[in-house]
């Protein structure tokens, strides 16, 4: 009954989702603590309806701070009752609810303007009246405009040099801006830290270079613009500090610059790019201490005698990296040798992907399961050579005392059941 309904302090969410429609009445006599647990599942699990938000949203409005509404299904109505609450506000992601009106989303966005830090209105063609919201935000760090078509220069300016003394994370992929926006974020955001530049023609390198040399601050980068000279230039600026990049399309040369000049990198990621040899990998292991991450993902022209000569360094130097996280997916060229050489030098990986590697032998995969007790993670997709041999191998150093390994083999062709 209603009345107990108060003193519960924990429920089968699962129960309250098959009979919603009977408990609904009641739910509003629950505490907030359950409401929002009950939301944020019926959310994580994709099941919410228009019936669920109507009924959960109003009555946490006040006690509420984080709102994820990804995908939901929200109406004007729904999202206007936030309104009046919207001043303790600290996150709001909107992401793909494209049924909402512009104007509604402005003001709820000028009701939180004061506290909300993080803010994702992603997927959706807004209109001007929540570009015009966003700029006056008063305390915003975090801010996606990932996939909105509507949010080209004459939107995204006014906002970043607006946000310059706040703003520290940035998404603007597939948003129609030029170069014209990246010298404004180059000019203006001097505190930011994360920025994503994904699948657009609009800008070149010369719009991101400002944004390298510029913005000091900037430790996570990605891109998929292709890095020529420019590019290259703008590594070489003295107060870079970057830790994390993501780029597409890089030639060797620049891959050595970054080898050469990023020393702080954490995780290097180099996609889609037919130009890089893995000439630099050594160069990674001698002058990048601190990474844990590497991925050479479509990378066709990586062979074995790079990863074997990595191998050589990150065996041999004092203050090589200790990676636990290698990425080699689509690297067709690489064989038995390179996989072995990398297993024997990196002891501590736990996540190792080796997708699309068809010219490997069990040979290798009896290398990985004996060089890396830690290993996790191990991707085998489309290794059409090998044979039970290697799961046998795998399954003799998974005991029950060590971690369990998650292995990916479709279409290993050879695998028995």
């Amino acid at each position: 009954g209603a009345h107990r309904m108060q003193s519960l302090s924990s429920l089968c969410v699962g129960v309250v989702y098959e009979h919603f429609g009977r408990l609904a009445p009641q739910l509003r006599g629950m505490s907030a603590v359950l409401q929002c647990k009950i939301l944020d599942t019926f959310i994580a699990g994709q099941v919410v309806t228009s019936e669920h938000l109507q009924c959960l949203v109003p009555p946490l409005a006040g006690f509420k701070t984080q709102w994820d509404l990804t995908a939901c299904p929200l109406t004007d109505a729904v999202l206007q009752e936030l309104v009046p609450a919207g001043d303790g506000m600290e996150l709001l992601c909107l992401q793909g609810c494209a049924q909402l009106s512009s104007d509604c989303v402005a003001r709820l966005l000028r009701s939180c303007s004061r506290t909300l830090t993080a803010l994702d209105v992603s997927r959706v063609a807004h209109g001007e009246p929540v570009y015009a919201a966003v700029a006056n935000m008063r305390s915003l760090t975090s801010l996606c405009l990932a996939g909105c078509s509507t949010a080209d220069d004459a939107s995204v300016v006014p906002i970043v040099t607006n946000l310059r003394a706040t703003l520290t994370a940035l998404d603007l992929s597939k948003a129609p801006v030029t170069n014209v926006t990246l010298k404004a974020i180059g000019k203006s955001c001097s505190a930011l830290k994360y920025l994503v530049l994904e699948d657009t023609s609009r800008y070149n390198e010369e719009g991101i270079a400002v944004i390298l040399r510029e913005c000091t601050s900037l430790i996570r980068f990605t891109s998929t613009v292709p890095c020529g000279d420019v590019f290259c230039g703008a590594l070489l600026h003295p107060a870079q500090r970057l830790t994390q990049l993501d780029l597409s399309s890089v030639s060797e040369a620049a891959l050595s610059v970054i080898a050469t000049h990023c020393a702080a990198l954490e995780s290097l990621a180099v996609r889609t790019s037919p130009q890089v040899t893995g000439a630099s990998l050594p160069l990674l292991a001698l002058n990048c201490p601190r990474l844990a991450s590497l991925t050479l993902a479509q990378c066709a022209e990586v062979r074995d005698a790079p990863l074997k000569k990595m191998a050589e360094a990150l065996t041999q130097e004092q203050q090589a990296p200790l990676l636990t996280e290698v990425s080699l997916w689509g690297c067709q060229k690489v064989t038995d040798d390179g996989i072995i050489a990398l297993s024997q030098s990196t002891p501590h990986l736990t996540a190792l992907y080796l997708s699309g590697l068809y010219r490997l032998t069990d040979a290798a995969i009896a290398a990985v399961a004996a060089s890396c007790p830690e290993l996790t993670h191990l991707d085998l997709t489309l290794c059409r050579q090998l044979t039970d041999t290697s799961m046998e191998r795998v399954a003799e150093v998974n005991t029950p005392s060590s971690r369990p390994l998650l292995t990916a083999h479709q279409g290993c062709s050879r695998l028995t059941q």
